[in-house]
């Protein structure tokens, strides 16, 4: 049951990527699941991968730390 084509993870902490990544792998949710701990490295990818193939790149759900280091999520 695969609802979702692409799901981002963007989080300082490594352990709740972690373990989100492991829910959303056990649920079976997505076709494809990429996790980012640094928010720069997260927006860069999205505006790379964006700006060259957008029907492809543009994730179906976005998971966003609110309060990290440098860059919030708002």
């Amino acid at each position: 049951m695969k609802e979702f084509g692409k799901i981002i993870l963007v989080d300082d902490d490594p352990t709740t990527v972690m373990l989100h990544k492991r829910l959303l792998n056990n649920m079976d949710v997505a076709q494809e699941i990429l996790s980012f701990t640094d928010p720069y490295m997260a927006s860069w990818y999205l505006q790379e991968k964006y700006s060259i193939t957008p029907t492809t790149a543009n994730p179906d759900l976005v998971l966003l730390d609110l309060e990290m280091p440098g860059m919030n999520g708002f």
